[in-house]
């Protein structure tokens, strides 16, 4: 899935296949497209094992933590920082 912004930035469309230049290039066909989910300069949004193949890695380049409305952003960011934080060693 990718961002109108980076569709219409790239003049893709439904269907159409694409490369996405990634350390390993990798072809993609668009499936669906969304809003810029808070990046103004747009999103592509992929499963794990795309991702994984097309970046050679599986380490996420962002995360993205929905809230309960009861919750408290700057506790939970904290404990998401603690969370994510590298393991020793």
């Amino acid at each position: 899935m990718l961002s109108k912004a980076v569709a219409g930035e790239h003049h893709l469309r439904i269907g159409q296949a694409f490369t996405l230049p990634t350390p390993n290039p990798t072809l993609f066909r668009l499936a669906a497209l969304s809003t810029n989910a808070g990046w103004p300069s747009g999103v592509i949004i992929m499963n794990a094992e795309d991702y994984a193949r097309s970046y050679a890695s599986e380490d996420p380049s962002a995360y993205n933590i929905i809230l309960r409305p009861a919750s408290q952003p700057r506790k939970e960011r904290c404990k998401s920082e603690l969370h994510c934080a590298p393991l020793p060693g």
